[in-house]
């Protein structure tokens, strides 16, 4: 009888040690996933960031260019009025 307790006590120790094992591996692998989410959106955010920088960028240079083909124009006919 005792031989079976012993037996048994011992079955429940390593089933224990094996639901504690496994939940520690669960969540270092959450962990890693998190963090590796973590990067990913914030690489997603810099690129987006970029993009919109450069569309900005090249709409503002636009402009200026549009800006200064007027100003040419509004000049020449200035001067042509003269």
């Amino acid at each position: 009888m005792q031989n079976r307790n012993e037996i048994r006590k011992r079955a429940n120790r390593h089933f224990l040690i094996k639901v504690v094992i496994n939940t520690l591996l669960i969540v270092v692998g959450a962990v890693f996933i998190t963090l590796f989410l973590s990067k990913m959106q914030h690489e997603t955010t810099l690129s987006r960031q970029r993009q919109n920088s450069e569309m900005a960028l090249s709409e503002a240079v636009s402009l200026l260019e549009e800006n200064a083909r007027n100003t040419q124009t509004v000049s020449e006919l200035s001067h042509d009025g003269n």
